[in-house]
Order: C-alpha cells, then structure tokens, then sequence
C-alpha cells in the first residue's frame, strides 16, 4: 500500500506545480482505499456513484469525462478503478485527455482468496506522464 499512497502523493504535486486542480477517479470512502487512507478527495472527485463525502464530487464514467475540458487538471490520479471498467484503452485516453500527467494504481494479480472475475492481472502501479 505504501506504493500506491506515494502515487497519490505524487499525483497531489504535479497538480500542484502546474498550478492546475487535481482530480480523483474513485471514492476515498470506499474499500480498501478507505481502510488504507490512500487518498483524499482531491480537488474534483469523479466516481460512477459521485463521492458524497467530498466537497467537489461528479458522477462520472472514467470512460466518459466529457464534462471536463481538456487538459483542465494538472493530475489525475485513479485508484482500483481501471481493473473494473469494459474498455480500459479508452478510460486511459480520457484521462489523457482530461490532465497534463495521469497516475493509475490497481492490483497485484489476483490471489486465491480474492474474487478477481473483473481485476486485470498486472503490476500494482503504473505511472504515465504525458509528454
């Protein structure tokens, strides 16, 4: 967990020295990222069910951020969102599209006691920073 907080934690900065909001796909109150404190609400929370413990919160398909403008966030970071969406491919290009740098965590491959019908086996953090 400790990787995945140091992402959120990046992600906080690039926001920040480019001056730009920092968006959050995924709630802070829910699962593990709520057990672990992984992360806050951000500037702007977007979340299939909205984030209703955050100020700022947009119900919101990560494959589908048309409400947001291009480049409008400095940093987008999305927590255990990734592995549950029908076209990854596409989510990632929103959040391309959406922030200057993107940060991305999601799980280690499944294990025995772990229902992973739907988590894509994969190292637990990948970062992308748009050039």
């Amino acid at each position: 967990l400790k990787e995945v907080k140091d992402l959120s934690q990046q992600a906080k900065e690039a926001a920040k020295a480019s001056g730009k909001p920092l968006l959050i796909v995924g709630r802070p109150d829910h699962g593990m990222t709520q057990m672990a404190g992984i992360h806050d609400c951000g500037d702007v929370c977007a979340d299939l069910s909205g984030c209703p413990t955050c100020p700022v919160s947009v119900k919101a398909d990560i494959q589908d951020l048309s409400m947001f403008g291009d480049k409008e966030f400095g940093a987008v970071y999305s927590g255990h969102v990734i592995e549950h969406v029908e076209d990854p491919e596409q989510a990632v290009a929103e959040l391309h599209r959406v922030a200057d740098h993107v940060f991305i965590a999601f799980p280690r491959a499944c294990r025995a006691f772990t229902v992973c019908t739907r988590h894509v086996p994969a190292p637990i953090v990948i970062t992308i920073n748009n050039p």
